[in-house]
């Protein structure tokens, strides 16, 4: 089959990709699709991705779309919000020294039809929250050979055969 298909254009300070694409958010806590050969991986999103710079040292990227597994996509839909600000732009003193200083965060939603999983016997079924929601704060300093990244995520409750059905955030 074909793996991957997508159509990319620019307008204005805003760079539009429709089709397959792939997509990090920070340190991909929360959303990380990506392709990896040796592996057999390849989790990029079919949908709509969105990224502009509309001032200096700052970066925005919105998505949605749906994730591939193998040669399948879920029957969920992925959508996020990613917003970076590289304060170190702003500061030409930090410029002139090689420091980076940035705070970024991020927001993911999937979404997925609320079906009814069977525990037990009819009488047993778990009701199965549609969104899951995720978000990431960030902090990411360089100077010179030190580098330290401090990043915080949260994720909302995601009941599913992998963690047994909790529902603990």
């Amino acid at each position: 089959g074909v793996p991957n298909l997508w159509v990319k254009g620019k307008v204005g300070k805003v760079d539009i990709t429709l089709g397959n694409f792939y997509e990090q958010f920070g340190s991909g806590f929360i959303l990380r699709s990506y392709e990896e050969r040796s592996l057999g991986i390849d989790n990029s999103l079919l949908g709509v991705h969105l990224a502009a710079n509309p001032c200096k040292g700052l970066t925005l990227k919105v998505l949605s779309g749906a994730q591939r597994n193998y040669w399948e996509l879920n029957h969920s839909v992925v959508s996020g919000a990613d917003v970076e600000v590289g304060l170190d732009s702003y500061f030409p003193k930090m410029q002139e020294k090689g420091t980076v200083l940035a705070v970024g965060g991020s927001w993911v939603n999937k979404y997925e039809a609320g079906d009814d999983v069977i525990m037990a016997g009819p009488t047993h079924r778990l009701n199965l929250p549609e969104f899951t929601n995720a978000f990431d704060a960030r902090l990411r300093y360089q100077q010179k050979g030190f580098a330290l990244l401090a990043e915080y995520a949260w994720k909302s409750q995601d009941p599913n055969s992998l963690n047994n059905y909790i529902y603990q955030k």
